[in-house]
């Protein structure tokens, strides 16, 4: 998206361990480096950064003792680490935050207190938005369920929105005789997101990038909550396939909740 705005003196810190399976998205566009996440700390004075934009994380929303190691060096020990690094200097911080830290709530007030995230990853995004804003580092982007082209490697990882997970496994369906219903789950009402397309991000978050804002905490998302049963049936629409056929109502499993 930068380089369609005639951006292209950009360096990307990746963890390059896992990088193989996201490869597709930068192919083609125009960078100065791309490097380990970890060689950013030791990068700021080398190349004179004006900008930082904070984008990576473990995303799992696993509450696994596992993964807790995993989201603590990189969401928190890492982050605080490049906060550490920033404050007091001339560089815009522009930090990917999550409406996860919002946990089971219909009240998505941008404040950092009286929150309960379900999960290590909402508590980690919480821990570093509550940073933010009381030391005014920067700005903090509350995103919403993002959708969008460049969701390959989160489908493998079966971290990928329900539109593209939805969208791909009807596809894949398509091609076989004998397949698993999808399941649509329910709790004690269906479940529903706030959707916002990656374009829609992207420029938000170039808006962001070339204009003063100020420093603060902001909801990223459409404001309107979309359900899985619509999501079903714009599927089927776009595919021509009958619902009944390739999804069912499920009750939400435990570990979901």
């Amino acid at each position: 998206y930068l380089n369609s705005k005639g951006i292209s003196d950009i360096d990307i810190y990746e963890d390059l361990d896992n990088i193989y399976n996201k490869l597709n998205n930068i192919n083609g566009l125009n960078f100065n480096r791309l490097s380990n996440f970890d060689r950013l700390v030791d990068s700021y004075d080398a190349y004179n950064y004006t900008h930082v934009i904070h984008l990576g994380a473990i995303s799992s929303t696993s509450n696994k003792i596992d993964d807790f190691d995993k989201i603590r060096w990189k969401n928190i020990d890492f982050t605080n680490s490049l906060f550490n690094d920033i404050k007091g200097s001339n560089i815009k911080l522009i930090f990917a935050s999550s409406a996860s830290v919002y946990g089971n709530t219909d009240d998505f007030s941008e404040r950092i207190d009286n929150l309960k995230p379900l999960h290590w990853y909402g508590m980690s995004k919480l821990l570093m938005d509550r940073r933010i804003f009381n030391e005014k580092l920067g700005i903090s982007l509350r995103f919403f369920n993002v959708y969008g082209p460049g969701e390959k490697h989160k489908l493998e990882q079966g971290m990928a929105s329900p539109i593209s997970t939805f969208f791909h496994k009807s596809l894949l369906n398509k091609t076989k005789r004998n397949f698993s219903k999808i399941p649509i789950y329910k709790d004690n009402r269906e479940m529903a997101r706030d959707f916002i397309y990656i374009d829609d991000v992207c420029e938000i978050l170039y808006y962001t990038l070339v204009n003063d804002i100020q420093n603060g905490i902001y909801n990223v998302g459409s404001g309107i909550a979309t359900g899985w049963s619509e999501i079903a049936a714009l599927v089927c629409e776009k595919l021509k396939i009958d619902r009944n056929n390739y999804f069912e109502p499920a009750q939400l499993p435990d570990k979901l909740k």
